[in-house]
């Protein structure tokens, strides 16, 4: 129970501070910190993706389908994050520094598209 506790209080002090980074200008030079940055930030924002893949979908089609088929984007997509973060982390001192793994937004998959394009808007 300690644990679960002290995962949660975790996830909500880290969580915003992850959500709230922004992208590099591009007259900043990116270097081996700035993908230890966006690895650590991929890594806090894993779990962040089945909530927002289910209201970007719902958004989309319907509610039905955003929490059905969201979940199930969500967590892949949280996955995909999760280990992109990890090896960014891992691979940190080796370039290159300026190229993201990945290039789509929280909550915004190919997989989250792809249930999209699959139903029609206002399909019922």
């Amino acid at each position: 129970m300690n644990r679960v506790c002290f995962l949660m209080a975790g996830m909500l002090i880290c969580g915003p501070l992850a959500l709230s980074q922004e992208e590099l200008p591009e007259a900043k030079a990116a270097t081996a910190f700035t993908k230890f940055g966006r690895g650590v930030g991929n890594v806090i924002k894993a779990p962040f993706e089945i909530p927002m893949s289910m209201t970007y979908i719902a958004k989309n089609t319907d509610a039905f389908v955003g929490v059905v088929t969201g979940l199930f984007a969500g967590v892949v997509a949280g996955f995909e994050r999760g280990f992109v973060g990890a090896f960014e982390v891992v691979t940190f001192p080796f370039p290159p520094y300026d190229q993201p793994l990945l290039e789509h937004k929280l909550g915004e998959s190919a997989l989250s598209e792809s249930v999209i394009g699959t139903f029609p808007p206002n399909w019922q």
